[in-house]
Order: C-alpha cells, then structure tokens, then sequence
C-alpha cells in the first residue's frame, strides 16, 4: 500500500517526467475502450477509429482503466483501423498496449499491421508463430523474421493485466517492456516494409482468398498508445502508472491515475 508520503512523491516525479519528457507531443493514437456499445472504437488522440468486427469484439467492463474491449477468436473477433494508418517506414516509433489473455494458441496477435506470409510491418504476438516466439511471452516484431524478435522473459498470458511497450529506433535497435522497466528483450532494427496490411487489433491480415483481416486473439485488450518517436525510460514508467494518459488535455490530472498503482501493480502481476 501507498503511504501518503510516497504517494506525494511518486505523483510529483510522474507530473515532472510527463511535462519535461513531452511523451504526448508524439501520439498518433490512442483508445481507451471506453464505449460501452456500437460499431466504432474511437481514436481520442488521432483520426483512425476503429470499426469492430460484426461478431466476436464487444466493448466489456473491467479493464485496465474503465472499460476494454474483448475479443474472441472462435467468432472472429478483432477492430480495424484501416490501411491509412501510419506504417512507420521511416523513423522511430513506440505501442503501449495492455493485455489480459489466458490464450495457449499458437499465431496468437494482440496488434498488428502486417500482411502474413512475408516480412512486412509490425506487430505484437503472444506464444509462437512464424518460426519465432516462445510459449506465454510476447514478442514485438518488426520487419524481420520472427525469429529475431525481441521476445519477453515474463509470462503475459497469466489472465492478469499486462503492460506490453514496443520501442522502435530506426537505424538502431527495437526493444520490447512488460509492465514498466527494465527492458526485456532488444534486438537490431530492421527496415520497416509496407504491403499496405490494415491496423488490426486481435487479429492480421491473410495472404490467402480475399486478402480479409482474420481473428488471431482471445481476451481483453485495453489503452492502446501510438507514438511516432521513442518512448524513454521515463515516459514507459510514467504510462506503466497511468495506462490511461497522456492525452491532449489530460497530463494536468496524471497524479489522478497513481491513487490506483499499487492495485494496478497487483493486478498486472508486479508487487
């Protein structure tokens, strides 16, 4: 538990790290699930909606902060945010997503913009796939062979609330965090190829018939973040404590969000 003292200091350091480091200066897009019904998941930093697939993705209580959205494989689950969104072929980069999944599938994708069948785009994946992952970690792939993807040393499928952070610098190194600091996994950067897939949540677009984006998740999904520019240390510790900013307009209440860390801790499996 938070004594008051701590909790003083944590919320001062959070507000000085989020004004000084300007993580909101570089948000694409970010969405909070908060909807409770209807077709649209709604970008509240950018112009890329999603539009819920008609079966298998429905806005759910519970998330990490307010509501989620959940996706069910067996029924074809997943949001699409279209082909226009950003594919980063050039410069850096960073995703926040949170994820709650007790999924063992293989070829399991929380996010994704990737046309399978080739090396292309990017993308988050939970257990194997494509030659690389490993059994209840999460890889954060980028352009290259799955197999050298920077993949986790801590499990996420454990049915607790899980920070995943991709961190992507071009001509550099990609690197994915689970549940703030310290970075897991860090690999060389790849060339970023576009073969202009959809922005896909819970799921990826096939190669085979109609080129149609397909289910490829079963959980909840919460407060995905967009960036185009490498989040700090400082920045991935600032949104671990408040998965819900920063937001235009919203930084002045980040202290709001660490009344609730130490349970979030909890939730998300850390002490």
């Amino acid at each position: 538990m938070l004594t008051p003292k701590l909790r003083k200091s944590l919320i001062s350091s959070a507000v000085a790290l989020a004004f000084s480091s300007g993580a909101h200066a570089a948000l694409i897009s970010q969405y909070h699930f908060d909807e409770v019904a209807g077709p649209t998941a709604f970008d509240s930093a950018g112009s890329f909606n999603g539009t819920l697939s008609l079966t298998g993705a429905t806005f759910v209580p519970g998330g990490i902060s307010g509501n989620a959205i959940s996706i069910t494989q067996a029924l074809g689950g997943f949001v699409n945010m279209g082909t226009s969104f950003p594919s980063f072929t050039s410069g850096d980069f960073s995703i926040v997503m949170w994820v709650n999944t007790t999924t063992t599938a293989i070829d399991t994708l929380a996010l994704s913009k990737h046309k399978a069948g080739a090396n292309n785009g990017y993308f988050f994946n939970i257990n194997p796939t494509g030659g690389g992952g490993l059994a209840n970690k999460a890889s954060f792939y980028v352009s290259e062979f799955v197999s050298q993807s920077p993949t986790s040393t801590t499990s996420v499928n454990d049915g607790l609330w899980h920070q995943l952070v991709g961190v992507y610098t071009a001509g550099g190194t990609h690197s994915i965090y689970v549940d703030g600091l310290p970075l897991e996994s860090t690999t060389i950067s790849q060339t970023v190829t576009d073969l202009g897939a959809p922005f896909l949540i819970g799921g990826v677009r096939e190669v085979a018939g109609t080129n149609n984006p397909e289910s490829r998740y079963t959980g909840l999904i919460d407060e995905v973040q967009v960036y185009s520019h490498a989040l700090t240390d400082g920045q991935i510790t600032t949104l671990f404590l408040n998965p819900s900013v920063p937001e235009p307009g919203t930084l002045g209440l980040i202290g709001i969000g660490l009344l609730g860390c130490a349970s979030r801790r909890r939730r998300a499996g850390k002490a």
